[in-house]
């Protein structure tokens, strides 16, 4: 069933009017008529079958009827992407994959080795690029909420954020505890789970000690180095899979 974004001022009761990106591409590409039935999502955790009772191809608008919530359960456990900032075109990678595995908020950072820098400018222009990615991917995927995502902060900026739930520090070291040790000792103890993953360089060591002494534990996903736009996105279906998949 088709999926269409429903923003709270376009709704009045069980009746709601389309117009903008989501009506033109209600009617001009998935070509949908009145009584024919879709999915609309409000962003925020909650998605309702729906009626179309008019179309009006020339602006494009659609106006519509909500029919039925579609009851969702959530997530046992909320888990966060922190993303060192790669380079070119690979966080908007990151950010649709991060959706389709049920990351609740994706917040990149720029670190002591990071080979990106932004300013005031460019990152206003990633940020709104970024939420838009966020919005075709939540769709894409039948979410319905749209994770947010954070403008690029500096990591040492993020200690709060850190702070908050359990948080694990993707690491190469031979120290590191092996993901599936952390998941059967540690993983069903929060609501929240954090995933750190530095940039391509990787964080340095007084980065890693700093997150370590918020509490942050170095983890291992195995003896291969994964890219970092990998090692976050492997971490967040494993974790997915193992705490929130229906039993």
């Amino acid at each position: 069933m088709s999926q269409i974004i429903l923003r709270p001022h376009q709704r009045t009761g069980d009746r709601f009017r389309l117009d903008g990106d989501e009506a033109h591409h209600l009617v001009n590409v998935l070509r949908k008529s009145p009584g024919d039935e879709i999915a609309v999502f409000d962003g925020e955790g909650r998605r309702f079958r729906a009626t179309i009772t008019a179309i009006d191809a020339a602006q494009p608008s659609a106006e519509g009827q909500l029919v039925e919530e579609i009851r969702i359960e959530p997530a046992r456990v909320r888990l966060r992407l922190f993303q060192g900032l790669p380079k070119g075109t690979k966080f908007d990678f990151v950010i649709e994959k991060a959706v389709e595995l049920g990351a609740a908020q994706i917040l990149p950072f720029l670190s002591q080795k990071s080979l990106i820098k932004l300013d005031d400018k460019q990152a206003r222009a990633k940020a709104l690029r970024w939420k838009r990615l966020a919005e075709a991917a939540a769709k894409q995927c039948d979410r319905a909420d749209i994770p947010n995502v954070s403008p690029a902060a500096l990591l040492g900026t993020l200690a709060d954020e850190i702070g908050v739930g359990t948080t694990i520090l993707l690491s190469t070291s031979p120290g590191a505890t092996p993901l599936r040790r952390f998941l059967r000792e540690k993983g069903g103890e929060s609501g929240i789970i954090n995933v750190v993953v530095g940039p391509e360089s990787g964080l340095t060591s007084a980065e890693e000690k700093r997150l370590v002494g918020l509490g942050a534990v170095a983890v291992s996903l195995g003896a291969r180095i994964l890219r970092t736009e990998t090692a976050g996105l492997a971490a967040l279906a494993i974790l997915q899979y193992e705490l929130n998949s229906s039993d």
